[in-house]
């Protein structure tokens, strides 16, 4: 509990105490300059954010998630991908368990008690991912950092939340607001959002939660 609290209380910062808007313009979306934390830890960006190596260097990356993208090719970092693509039919649901086992591993967040959950709702059979072994920092991205990479995250938010209180749209939102990627929700395919909304709901129906509560 003590952990969610610190990541509430990370989440409730203002961004521009987060570097504020230093964001350049891209062909379709803003683009920070440099990373940004979503949770203690935890950071979410595009493909360009994970193939500059002095970038994820200068923040500490010390493990990488590309989900339908390339990251780093230096040596150096803990690499995962995972094929998934952006569209209405692609299965998030079938990628999450891989996503959130690795960012857990690296960061925690997750109560332990709440991995019987995530294992229930993605019909997962590997075991829970141990404790980290020591203090690492995530970057999970995709191509444009809009989209799979913001879903995979607000996954995290979801089960790391005690209550099961967060809602897809206002983890979503959180990230966006840390991010500064202002279209980032017009981004997320619909497909993506029942997902997450299910995910929480399989979430909340396995600990016998009152799911007729917003």
């Amino acid at each position: 509990k003590l952990q969610f609290l610190y990541l509430i209380a990370f989440l409730a910062q203002a961004p521009g105490q987060l570097g504020g808007p230093n964001t350049a313009v891209g062909p379709a979306v803003l683009m920070p300059k440099r990373l940004r934390e979503v949770a203690p830890g935890l950071y979410q960006a595009g493909e360009a954010q994970a193939k500059n190596v002095d970038v994820l260097r200068a923040h500490g990356i010390t493990h990488v998630l590309s989900i339908g993208a390339r990251g780093p090719a230096a040596a150096g970092f803990v690499c995962k991908r995972i094929g998934l693509a952006h569209r209405d039919d692609a299965d998030l649901l079938g990628s999450l368990w891989e996503a959130l086992a690795f960012i857990g591993e690296a960061v925690g967040g997750i109560p332990p008690g709440r991995w019987a959950a995530v294992r229930h709702a993605l019909h997962a059979v590997d075991p829970p991912p141990p404790p980290p072994a020591r203090p690492a920092r995530v970057l999970v991205h995709c191509k444009a950092g809009i989209c799979r990479s913001v879903a995979a995250a607000a996954a995290f938010l979801i089960a790391a939340d005690p209550a099961l209180a967060l809602t897809p749209d206002a983890a979503v939102a959180l990230i966006a607001g840390h991010t500064g990627r202002s279209c980032v929700i017009g981004r997320q395919p619909e497909a993506f959002r029942q997902q997450l909304g299910a995910f929480r709901g399989a979430l909340r129906a396995y600990e016998s939660l009152d799911d007729s509560l917003p």
